[in-house]
């Protein structure tokens, strides 16, 4: 699907996982619980929609490497989607501005950074990279800002930030075929595959690294730690099947860090109140 429900769903679930860790029990009071309701469907159009507007630009890459995609296989045309994309980021848009005057400064900026990110950054080198961590990081601040700040959600947001970063990665090794076709400068195109494998794996490391901090220093308890074990042992097993440099190996570690991620989200949302 254009959208891809499941990223969207990250989205959706990141803002009320930040609304959660920053207010606990706070958030489900009802004029609480409206405002994320609100953030969670204005992010998750934004998400959806910058989707849309990447495989708006994307559609000869895809043509290569994803020829099943609504636009490469005809099912939609590029006006369309540029159409959805616009409705979509003005509705996400517009649902900021019932929260508050900085989620829609974050929205509005949110939505020119993607679609920088989709014409332009995509195709350059790990900047691209570090714009699409940042951002589907920001999901867990967007919903922790309601509560009143971010000062409970940094272990959060750092996880989230690493693990994208290392997926992002891994999917510029997956899509190399088609962007070496339209002359894009990706990383693994520019520095190397194997570097590039080296520096995926090097993310995870670091996001694996991070697990233990909350349990050790945020009061986080045993049930914290089972969650993360296993998220980690998701993370590790990723890291061995990039190393085993084989094209199905490659996406196979994307769905994993995926599943890693949402798995470690998780364990974060088990914080002490």
């Amino acid at each position: 699907m254009l959208c891809r429900p499941l990223n969207t769903f990250m989205f959706w679930i990141s803002v009320w996982i930040g609304a959660w860790l920053e207010g606990g029990q706070t958030m489900l009071q009802a004029s609480s619980g409206l405002s994320v309701l609100g953030a969670a469907c204005s992010a998750t159009a934004i998400g959806a929609g910058s989707n849309a507007i990447n495989d708006y630009f994307d559609i000869e890459i895809d043509r290569i490497n994803r020829p099943n995609r609504p636009l490469p296989s005809g099912v939609l045309s590029r006006q369309e989607a540029w159409w959805i994309w616009a409705t979509l980021s003005f509705f996400g848009m517009g649902m900021a501005v019932i929260v508050s005057v900085m989620h829609l400064f974050i929205a509005v900026i949110c939505v020119g950074l993607l679609y920088a990110y989709s014409r332009w950054f995509k195709k350059m080198p790990f900047w691209g990279n570090l714009m699409v961590a940042g951002i589907g990081s920001l999901g867990i601040g967007y919903g922790a800002l309601i509560m009143g700040g971010v000062q409970r959600v940094a272990w959060a947001l750092l996880f989230a930030f690493w693990a994208t970063l290392a997926r992002e990665l891994v999917k510029d090794i997956q899509d190399m075929p088609g962007d070496q076709v339209v002359g894009a400068r990706t990383l693994p195109i520019v520095w190397g595959e194997l570097p590039t494998r080296i520096l995926a794996s090097f993310c995870i490391g670091i996001t694996v690294l991070i697990t233990p901090l909350p349990y050790l220093w945020a009061q986080y308890n045993g049930i914290y730690l089972m969650i993360i074990g296993l998220t980690n042992a998701v993370f590790i097993y990723a890291a061995y099947v990039l190393a085993q440099q084989e094209e199905q190996q490659t996406a196979r570690t994307s769905s994993l860090l995926k599943g890693g991620t949402m798995l470690g989200m998780l364990a974060l949302a088990t914080q002490p109140f």
